[in-house]
């Protein structure tokens, strides 16, 4: 006899899991009758001398051996054979053992997706599973305007595609979806199960509008009609602008150096001379201008006291600096006071200028310490008190002895995650962790902010500087939102726009704040956003990679954040909301702080997060985060300072 097709029994080696079923073929032509017999490890097979039996073909000539177990591992050898003589071909067959586990999912997929109007889209999804995984895709919709069932809580879903009759595992590891709509965008889940469990992913779809083609023709006719005119217009651009900055080397060189504020020293303390009348601390920054002397060399100011807010400087006893800032310096204090006739000793942080700041740098501090009195006292705020009087101007705020948020967090993550800003020194041993962090208490965190800020807009303040390096963190995990040097009062409108030339947080602020310089309580709550996943990204720095110059084009192409590590799904469609182009689709803090208040109470308090798990994350901090990101160091109340991943970037108008 000889073998019917040969190149089909090249494959000697089968390795299948357990619970599958094998099948070995031994198809031969020649001379009938053809017997053929089957051997495992050189013993003749029967049909019955294995747990389930064997089943064997013959017109196929094949056996199969179904639900394979370990002990059917070996050597299977058929033997042809007719009155002409006997041919044999041998297989070996190994049988692993299956992985207890739900299905693996590739991390990265599906993807998030921005695409135009009326064009196709494909989300991917690699599933790895040893026993066979049940797929499906979902969407998860609103009914009624809510995304969740009122009675069991759950999410509204629609089921898009599942397994049929005639599908394929390739066909299920995608979905396309053809000629889109804005309709079709929102989050897609990618869902995967077996025996074991079940295991999803999800991503988000953007749609945008797409110009017309008229309008795209018309765009191309003129760009090829005026290219000589776009030429000659840079070109006069160019010579105008170096005529701008040679004027303006002439100018400066022909100047007076700009004045210098002489404000309070903590160890020498210099005399002001008085103004005739005395103004109080709570204005606007138009009437403290007035207050100061153009052509004077030192600013004459006289601040009448507000009784609720005075401290006494001796009741104030400075130690060390804790921190300098660009515009000013921080010291750690003991505030002194009378409780019920004894005295008490407070933990402060006091904040002053430098010797050498300007006359805006003092107008800031001023605008501080009005807005910190005009919000009044909250849990979630931080408060204390001023000091204004004989030559003094010190903001007092409470102390937090384990700092701003943002450090706490990467101070507590494990020491395979820790980075080169904690620790410069390389062999120096790593700062000392407070506690293991718990979900419960990352929801703790971003719940107490979410109520500060809930504060804060009831009171129509737009704080402008909303980060996790601006939230304090009290012994006993209470969060203070700090740094209102940003903050302005809109209770006369609703928004807020800035007309002169300063230095913004950039990565925090949102898209019509970044372009049109526009402020409004929606911005705050874009800011609230971030500082979520600052919060559940233990620290992270936002915006990996991206250039803050690209920051508006990045955003407005639909692009967001990706969802950090530590945060659930339903937390990431919170941060999305938060981030929605648009300001009148955002949600009200109102409405985040009950839908934090939820999730915080379906958050167990021993739910320790895995920080052992691998980290995926590319927004880990390093030394090298963008190398063109402008750093200014701003004073906040906590004593911490800025860092290298903050970024605040001038704004002109």
């Amino acid at each position: 006899p000889t073998w019917t097709n040969k190149r089909k029994m090249q494959k000697k080696l089968h390795a299948e899991p357990a619970g599958n079923t094998v099948t070995f073929r031994c198809l031969v032509n020649g001379a009938r009758p053809i017997s053929v017999d089957w051997y495992k490890d050189g013993e003749k097979i029967l049909k019955n001398d294995r747990l389930g039996g064997y089943k064997f073909r013959q017109k196929s000539q094949c056996i199969v051996l179904e639900t394979v177990i370990l002990s059917d591992r070996g050597m299977y050898m058929c033997v042809a054979s007719n009155a002409y003589g006997s041919i044999n071909h041998t297989y070996e067959l190994d049988v692993a053992e299956r992985s207890a586990h739900s299905p693996i999912l590739q991390y990265g997929l599906p993807a998030n997706k921005t695409v135009y109007v009326g064009e196709d889209v494909t989300f991917r999804c690699k599933v790895y599973s040893d026993p066979h995984p049940h797929m499906e895709w979902i969407k998860n919709i609103e009914i009624n305007g809510s995304k969740y069932n009122p009675i069991d809580n759950s999410p509204y879903i629609r089921q898009l595609k599942k397994a049929g009759v005639n599908s394929t595992d390739a066909d299920l590891e995608k979905l396309t979806l053809k000629n889109v709509t804005f309709e079709d965008a929102g989050e897609y889940v990618c869902l995967a199960g077996n025996s074991f469990g079940s295991t999803h992913a999800s991503a988000w779809l953007t749609v945008i509008p797409v110009l017309d083609k008229s309008d795209v023709e018309k765009n191309y006719i003129q760009s090829e009609t005026h290219y000589l005119i776009y030429i000659f217009g840079v070109i006069c651009f160019v010579i105008l602008f170096v005529f701008i900055i040679y004027m303006c080397n002439s100018h400066y060189q022909n100047k007076d150096p700009p004045r210098l504020v002489p404000i309070e020293n903590p160890d020498n303390i210099p005399r002001m001379t008085k103004m005739e009348q005395p103004v109080m601390l709570y204005g606007n920054e138009q009437a403290w201008r007035r207050m100061c002397l153009p052509h004077a060399d030192h600013i004459e100011i006289n601040i009448q006291p507000d009784l609720q807010w005075e401290l006494k400087r001796e009741d104030i006893l400075l130690h060390e600096r804790i921190d300098e800032g660009f515009f000013g310096q921080v010291f750690r204090a003991d505030l002194i006071r009378c409780n019920g006739g004894r005295k008490e000793k407070i933990d402060a942080a006091v904040k002053m200028l430098k010797n050498t700041r300007t006359e805006k740098d003092m107008l800031d501090l001023l605008t501080e310490m009005d807005q910190m009195k005009r919000i009044g006292k909250h849990k979630n705020i931080v408060n204390l008190g001023v000091c204004t009087q004989n030559s003094i101007l010190w903001l007092v705020t409470e102390y937090a002895q384990k700092g701003n948020l943002r450090d706490y967090l990467r101070r507590n993550r494990p020491s395979e995650m820790q980075y080169q800003f904690t620790n410069p020194d390389p062999n120096a041993p790593p700062p000392p962790r407070d506690e293991p962090l718990t979900y419960h208490a990352l929801m703790s965190a971003a719940h107490q902010v979410a109520r500060g800020m809930e504060y804060l807009s009831q009171k129509k303040c737009i704080h402008r500087d909303l980060a996790a390096r601006n939230v304090l963190v009290t012994d006993e995990f209470v969060m203070k939102i700090a740094d209102f040097g940003l903050a302005r009062d809109v209770r006369c409108n609703d928004y807020y726009r800035k007309q002169t030339r300063g230095h913004l947080p950039y990565k925090w602020m949102a898209v019509e704040a970044m372009a049109d310089n526009i402020f409004t309580p929606a911005t705050d709550v874009w800011s609230f956003g971030v500082l979520l996943w600052e919060i559940f990204s233990l620290g992270g720095s936002p915006y990996p990679g991206v250039k803050t110059h690209d920051l508006v084009r990045f955003l407005r192409s639909g692009d967001r954040l990706e969802q950090p590590q530590f945060a659930s799904s339903e937390l990431y469609r919170l941060m999305r909301d938060c981030w929605e182009e648009s300001p009148n689709r955002r949600p009200k803090f109102r409405q985040l702080v009950e839908d934090l208040d939820r999730m915080l109470a379906s958050a167990s308090n021993v739910e320790y997060i895995d920080l052992n798990s691998p980290c995926e994350a590319d927004y880990l901090p390093s030394d090298l985060d963008s190398e063109d990101e402008t750093e200014s160091s701003r004073d906040s109340a906590n004593a911490t300072g800025e860092d290298s991943d903050s970024v605040f970037e001038p704004i002109e108008q």
